[in-house]
């Protein structure tokens, strides 16, 4: 204990010396050591900068690569990357190639003076860019199809179409004038063999390009609906196109009540996804494997709408995620009136409503059919 107090009083004298002559202490400089920090804080600055210069290098062109693949419109065929080899496939190709190939910047030149774009194409989903409003009228070629309960009448319908020859080579020729990468459709619901005039539906609907694969074989092609329009005018009919000024159809009338309108599309939603299980039941009683099959592939309600709006401008077109509900409910499950209806309406809440029913309806319906099956099932294992 004594030395350690001892020692302890030799280091505060130490520390009290050191205090007092601190002024007349000196101590030999270290040149090498400052000049070699200097030269290692220079160097790892340097180091860094490049760093930090690639990193910024890397995310410009990873950027610039990301927005390139999602204004690319890539050709919707299956089991092919290259170019293809058939008639109108070919010319297709090109057009998009053509469009695909002026997304890349001219580095000899500033951003704003970029070289001129040789083709720049709509998409369906973007056609908002050419009919800003439905006050919009513009004169396009519309193709003809016999309606049906395949046809796309409605947003978000896939469906199968079979182009003629001379079809085949219009809708060429539409992609290359008008510059729109879909097709706009319209339903014959009647053909009067006397006047030799189709009978059209008010309506027709511009389709994005699912399958173009047997375009030059078999001349059909698998389509998703997109957007409504309304038609004006016609201006003539031919045996390939009918040509009419169109502009486009939306909701007009106000949601009086957005509370139960957001219940009524949370209800579609669940009563959409039980519609599709009790008839994977159904089909299944009845060992229908290609219906069964074909059941299983489609999506649920939930992943379906949230492709139909993920080009909508959510805070701009709220209301288009109630039509656009409306609509996705009535696919697999409305008649042909009921989508023609709702095709022409533009009150949100009632085709909510009349969706809600329309499932209930075929829900009850499958309800009903099933138990019967069973019933029918269980009687002949009895007998």
């Amino acid at each position: 204990m004594a030395q350690f107090l001892v020692f302890s009083k030799h280091i505060d004298e130490m520390m009290f010396e050191c205090g007092i002559c601190r002024d007349n202490l000196s101590f030999p400089s270290n040149s090498n050591l400052a000049s070699r920090l200097q030269y290692t804080s220079g160097k790892e600055a340097e180091n860094l900068l490049k760093k930090v210069a690639n990193e910024a290098q890397k995310a410009n062109l990873k950027s610039k690569l990301i927005k390139y693949n999602l204004n690319r419109i890539r050709l919707p065929i299956v089991g092919r990357v290259m170019k293809p080899e058939t008639k109108y496939l070919q010319k297709i190709y090109y057009i998009l190639e053509e469009n695909n190939n002026s997304l890349n910047e001219n580095k000899l030149t500033d951003p704003e003076n970029q070289k001129k774009r040789i083709r720049e194409l709509v998409e369906p989903t973007n056609i908002t860019k050419l009919f800003t409003s439905p006050s919009v009228t513009k004169c396009v070629s519309m193709f003809p199809t016999m309606l049906s309960s395949k046809s796309p009448l409605i947003p978000g319908q896939e469906s199968t179409i079979v182009l003629q020859e001379e079809h085949r080579e219009y809708l060429v020729n539409e992609i290359r004038e008008t510059n729109i990468f879909g097709i706009f459709v319209v339903f014959v619901s009647k053909y009067d063999q006397g006047s030799q005039k189709p009978e059209v539906l008010p309506n027709a609907t511009l389709c994005e390009f699912v399958d173009l694969t047997q375009l030059d074989t078999s001349g059909r092609v698998t389509v998703r609906g997109v957007e409504r329009f309304k038609i004006g005018n016609v201006i003539s009919i031919s045996d390939a196109v009918i040509q009419a000024e169109l502009s486009l159809l939306r909701d007009s009338e106000t949601i009086r009540n957005p509370q139960m309108t957001e219940e009524n599309c949370r209800t579609i939603e669940k009563l959409y996804d039980k519609c599709n299980l009790l008839e994977l039941e159904y089909r299944s009683l009845q060992n229908n494997e290609e219906d069964v099959e074909l059941i299983r592939k489609r999506s649920k309600f939930g992943d379906k709408i949230s492709k139909l709006i993920e080009h909508v401008d959510i805070e701009r077109e709220r209301n288009m995620i109630y039509e656009l509900t409306g609509f996705a409910g009535l696919e697999y499950n409305a008649d042909i009136e009921t989508k023609i209806w709702a095709c022409n309406t533009n009150n949100t809440e009632n085709r909510l409503e009349v969706t809600i029913d329309v499932l209930k309806t075929k829900i009850k319906c499958l309800n009903d059919m099933i138990r019967e099956t069973m019933n029918k099932i269980n009687n002949k294992e009895k007998n």
